[in-house]
């Protein structure tokens, strides 16, 4: 990562900076903004421990799994 922003996952909000990791859970609510400068850059990096589960949500429009919560 790159950059300096605000992360915000859920309720909590956090200072985020070059170098930062941020693991985030899936369907987890999230917002990154750029407080900087300089372009806030990231790379997601997504691992699968339940493939099948995965593959389940994922063919799940992303409009309908919100509206399941």
């Amino acid at each position: 990562m790159t950059g300096d922003g605000t992360v915000t996952l859920g309720s909590e909000s956090a200072s985020i900076h070059e170098g930062d990791v941020i693991p985030v859970r899936l369907n987890e609510t999230r917002t990154l903004k750029n407080i900087g400068s300089k372009p806030l850059e990231f790379l997601v990096v997504g691992v699968a421990k339940d493939m099948s589960a995965k593959d389940a949500l994922m063919a799940v429009p992303p409009y309908r799994r919100a509206a399941r919560h």
